[in-house]
């Protein structure tokens, strides 16, 4: 149509579906703008990766980098993500959409978090899952509907880097203030 308008919605699925552009707002503060992909694939902050389609968070710190690949120590154990733009010992929001969070029945190579299967919903083409960590934080899970998980069983939850986002905490800008202050 060569139009240009805007729609306010709070319908996730409508605005990725009809927008070329979408800017995302929390309490009269531009969180993010871009194409509906940019926005579910490279959430800005927190707020937008959760608040756009679904998401597992997790807190935490890096503690390596080597380029722009990093290590994250969360409560649950060590990932690894690539992202540039973070500094060492930098407190992070690590984000990973459901499909992209796979699991196996044993540990595999690199970085794996245990977790027991807790709930399994059948919901057409997909299947809906949730892991409970050791620490008893949750983890959605979606997969193909023929991709069963085991009944209340033991899996290792693992991903790929390039899968995960991570996003500055709110937190650091404390940090920063502090490191600001001159002592005498």
């Amino acid at each position: 149509l060569k139009i240009t308008f805007i729609y306010v919605t709070h319908d996730q699925e409508e605005a990725l579906t009809m927008s070329d552009r979408i800017a995302v707002m929390s309490d009269g503060i531009l969180q993010q703008v871009g194409t509906p992909k940019e926005i579910y694939e490279h959430p800005a902050t927190r707020f937008v990766a959760s608040f756009i389609g679904e998401t597992n968070l997790f807190d935490g710190a890096i503690s390596e980098s080597h380029g722009d690949l990093l290590t994250i120590a969360l409560e649950c154990g060590m990932v690894q993500a690539r992202a540039s733009g973070f500094g060492d010992r930098e407190m992070v929001a690590l984000s990973i959409r459901p499909e992209r969070v796979m699991y196996s029945t044993e540990p595999v190579e690199g970085f794996t978090i245990k977790a027991v299967v807790r709930e399994q919903i059948y919901a057409g083409s997909v299947l809906k899952a949730i892991a409970v960590l050791p620490n008893g934080n949750e983890v959605r899970i979606e997969r193909l509907a023929g991709d069963k998980l085991p009944e209340d069983g033991s899996v290792y939850l693992y991903w790929n880097p390039e899968d995960a986002r991570l996003v500055h905490t709110e937190d650091n800008s404390i940090f920063s203030a502090f490191e600001s202050i001159q002592l005498a």
